[in-house]
């Protein structure tokens, strides 16, 4: 696999979260080589927000307060920018022991997701649901597979 040419730049606001920007840059230059899923070319932007944060951009972009796992944002592929993916880490740190995930694998899933609304799935019917349910699975046996899971730590 090819190193991304992407331009990636990394924001972490919440400060409990320790995360290797390379393992960013392995993960998305991962995501990049995997065929069958296409983002647009470009620039992308991953924030790491903590919970006031996610819940004032949930509340600002899609009316609701609520404290959500991931955000995404798609660019404009004319201003060469494929698209903001913002992620509540808190939220990981809470899921991952429920859905009997490491938190490297909790967050690579979030950005996963991210990924693919960027890439044009959906998850607004249960058929798209499905859909989506299978195309995490599989960008997530490939991250696996390539030893490009993120690699947070976390630090109360």
């Amino acid at each position: 696999m090819s190193p991304t040419m992407r331009q990636i730049s990394l924001s972490i606001s919440e400060p409990a979260l320790l995360l290797d920007p390379d393992s960013l840059t392995r993960c998305v230059a991962c995501l990049d080589a995997f065929p069958d899923f296409v983002v647009p070319p470009g620039s992308l932007n991953v924030a790491f927000l903590n919970p006031p944060q996610c819940q004032s951009l949930h509340d600002r972009f899609f009316a609701d307060a609520s404290l959500t796992d991931v955000m995404t944002f798609p660019g404009d592929p004319g201003d060469d920018h494929a698209g903001d993916i913002a992620i509540c880490p808190a939220v990981a740190v809470a899921a991952a022991p429920r859905h009997n995930l490491s938190l490297a694998r909790e967050l690579s899933l979030y950005l996963i997701h991210g990924w693919l609304h960027l890439a044009g799935l959906d998850d607004q019917s249960r058929d798209d649901q499905a859909a989506m349910r299978i195309a995490e699975s599989r960008l997530m046996a490939f991250l696996c597979a390539q030893k490009a899971l993120l690699d947070p730590h976390w630090n109360p």
